[in-house]
């Protein structure tokens, strides 16, 4: 025995609906959807958004992030060039990268950090006699052979 589902859960086919009022109410209802999509969407991936509708009498409908007036400025000033897939792949991978060598770096600084730290403890103790390179002695202490 099979349930009947409701009207409102049944799937809608892909079709222009006869009814002006509706055509109206989906429209009303799916607009909001789009612009909750978009809004997650800028949200998630920090990207700017602009989605301009026109009702089916003919009203424009917008949504932007930041606003619409930004995302239209940034498109009729700016030369864009056409983005592909790969385009993208190779710019994360160098985020991934960059990020990658800045840990890097930045532990090495925490090290060496650590290193003089630790120098300056023996140093103030006193333990033991930190021996300067040949190089670092002037050169008129040096004898004949230390100057070869």
């Amino acid at each position: 025995m099979e349930k009947e589902q409701a009207k409102s859960h049944r799937k809608v086919g892909m079709r222009r609906m006869n009814s002006e009022e509706d055509r109206l109410v989906s429209f009303s209802k799916r607009r909001s959807v789009i612009y909750k999509k978009a809004s997650e969407l800028s949200t998630l991936c920090c990207v700017q958004v602009g989605i301009v509708i026109f009702s089916p009498n003919g009203k424009p409908f917008s949504f932007g992030h930041p606003c619409i007036q930004t995302i239209t400025t940034k498109l009729l000033s700016e030369n864009h060039t056409p983005c592909d897939g790969n385009q993208n792949l190779f710019e994360a991978y160098r985020l991934v990268k960059l990020n990658e060598l800045h840990q890097n770096c930045k532990e090495a600084c925490k090290q060496m950090k650590a290193a003089k730290e630790k120098e300056k403890q023996i140093k103030k103790k006193g333990m033991v006699q930190i021996r300067k390179g040949w190089w670092e002695e002037p050169v008129i202490e040096l004898d004949v052979d230390g100057l070869r």
